[in-house]
């Protein structure tokens, strides 16, 4: 298998150098045991007008329909030069950020830790495939009372009030990359949406461009600074990973270097 980011792994390093930023800040994709998905988000955008001061042209959350009103046809496509299992698993396994407590223990990205942080996930595989000069995926929001269900959390599940991954179109397909749900292989976009609702008519979808990183950012004109927080909020999930995986009875120094859970297994 052709490894799509060899060669520059040691040139894209990132170390934590000011004080850490809440996991439950406005960028937190949590929902609250009691909370609606709209609720979340007013509680959201009111913080987002807060820190950011300004409302950006029609943002994620404004831009999302129905699934069935939704126009795939705007996501990135990429040709058949592009081998989308291949750069999936590249994209899955590649370790290239450096924490500032473990130099030389290289990490991948927080795929077992899926409670929170999908839009810096989403980001760091954006930041990846432009090192390699791949066309920019774009990207899928996804709103409403999300619950997905998963191993790595201590409860057998997560809940979201929105969710973010990187999603592109080949030919009439449109794949969703996100190893935090399915670490096997990209999910055909509706395959997606039912891991996290079980009526994907309840929730709202937006294919956005690549730098709209969190649900308040605008959908169709992003900045690139939109997501200048992402290597600085990705390494601050390393560090609620390493914790979750030794709240999970793992060696956590074991699966996140050479054996990480999906090693030598088939898709499920």
């Amino acid at each position: 298998m052709k490894n799509f980011f060899s060669g520059f792994t040691l040139t894209f390093l990132f170390i934590v150098t000011s004080a850490f930023t809440s996991p439950t800040d406005y960028k937190s994709a949590i929902r609250k045991p009691t909370e609606t998905w709209q609720s979340a988000y007013e509680r959201h955008f009111k913080t987002y007008q807060t820190v950011k001061g300004t409302r950006p042209p029609k943002n994620a959350q404004e831009a999302a329909v129905k699934i069935d009103k939704l126009d795939t046809r705007v996501a990135t496509e990429w040709g058949k030069s592009i081998d989308l299992l291949s750069l999936f698993f590249s994209l899955r396994d590649v370790r290239f950020l450096q924490t500032k407590d473990d130099p030389n223990f290289l990490r991948r990205i927080s795929w077992l830790y899926p409670d929170d942080g999908c839009f810096a996930r989403a980001a760091m595989m954006v930041t990846k495939l432009r090192e390699d000069s791949i066309p920019d995926p774009s990207k899928v929001f996804i709103f409403g009372d999300l619950n997905v269900k998963t191993q790595n959390s201590p409860t057998g599940k997560v809940s979201w009030w929105y969710h973010v991954a990187p999603v592109v179109r080949t030919g009439e397909q449109v794949f969703v990359l996100d190893a935090a749900i399915n670490a096997y292989q990209p999910l055909p976009l509706l395959d997606w949406v039912k891991t996290m609702t079980d009526d994907p008519m309840r929730v709202k979808l937006s294919i956005c461009k690549a730098n709209s990183y969190v649900p308040s950012d605008s959908c169709y004109e992003p900045k690139e600074s939109d997501a200048s927080d992402a290597p600085e909020d990705q390494l601050i999930y390393l560090n609620e990973e390493w914790d979750r995986n030794v709240e999970l009875g793992r060696n956590a120094r074991d699966v996140l270097g050479d054996n990480p859970p999906w090693k030598g297994k088939q898709p499920l």
